[in-house]
């Protein structure tokens, strides 16, 4: 299982190269230009495909909508703004709010608090195999769209895995859940 969609740092790659080249090296520079390549590759992204409707027809079906993520509240939504759609979201978790990450089902728990909804009544959307553990802990119907990082994990305790969105209405995912 890769590290995508978990919260803590199991792997510290400048560590591993530093340790192969036995030599130090300018961390904070590599990190600055990975960081900057990261956001110029972000910044030309699109939604995954589905995404949008989803969020649309959800508002119009009068569904509350959240998100909890692993990442920083200012990743999220910055990147929310750039795809001009944090409008839709009724509550957001990320990584400030909670003590522990997934897999564990601390970020849901909140959410479900937040949202002041059932978990049997939810579905989680999830592109990684610690958000399905996630979503599964707290007795989530859980969805995978698998992200390019991901395509090649198992879903094995997920209820549905879509290759996108587009593959079903919303109305016929929740009839099907």
């Amino acid at each position: 299982m890769t590290n995508v969609g978990k919260g803590e740092d199991v792997f510290d790659p400048a560590e591993y190269l530093e340790q192969k080249l036995n030599r130090k090296l300018n961390i904070e520079l590599l990190t600055a230009n990975r960081r900057r390549r990261e956001m110029e590759k972000l910044e030309s992204q699109l939604a995954m495909p589905g995404v949008e409707g989803y969020l649309r027809n959800g508002r119009a079906m009068g569904l509350k909508i959240g998100l909890a993520s692993c990442s920083s509240h200012g990743w999220v939504v910055d990147h929310l703004e750039r795809l001009k759609i944090l409008e839709f979201f009724d509550y957001i978790l990320t990584r400030e709010d909670v003590i522990n990450l997934k897999p564990d089902p601390e970020l849901y728990i909140r959410a479900l608090e937040r949202l002041v909804v059932n978990p049997q009544e939810t579905v989680a959307f999830e592109d990684s195999p610690y958000g399905v553990l996630a979503a599964k802990g707290v007795g989530l119907h859980c969805v995978v769209v698998p992200n390019p990082l991901s395509r090649m994990e198992k879903f094995d305790q997920a209820d549905m895995t879509l290759d996108s969105l587009e593959e079903v209405s919303l109305e016929q995912l929740l009839s099907r859940i």
